[in-house]
């Protein structure tokens, strides 16, 4: 994933590559499909023509992730909950790195 910082400041994982998954893994059809549906629905609430064909969202659950350290610090005060101090996590910090 690190090879791809060069051409982008955050760069998230996808567990549903066919190649690079493992015989007997977790990824049943329920899950590759939900997760791909979740993806999708994650694309359209935030499109915009700014973002027409640029950003993809393949793997919604996916918890690895590479940012670079001046995009993290633009955007490390929004990872937290408004009126709270709780942090927040998956598609919540997807949204944060493609927005802000």
């Amino acid at each position: 994933m690190i090879p791809y910082l060069d051409n982008c400041d955050m760069v998230l994982g996808n567990r549903m590559v066919q190649i690079l998954t493992e015989k007997d893994n977790q990824n049943n059809i329920f899950l590759v499909w939900g997760n791909a549906f979740i993806a999708k629905l994650l694309q359209i609430k935030y499109f915009s023509i700014r973002h027409l064909g640029i950003i993809q969202v393949n793997d919604a659950g996916c918890s690895f992730r590479c940012i670079k350290n001046e995009a993290l610090q633009q955007i490390i005060n929004d990872f937290t909950k408004p009126n709270s101090d709780e942090l927040v996590f998956g598609a919540d910090f997807v949204t944060i790195g493609m927005f802000t």
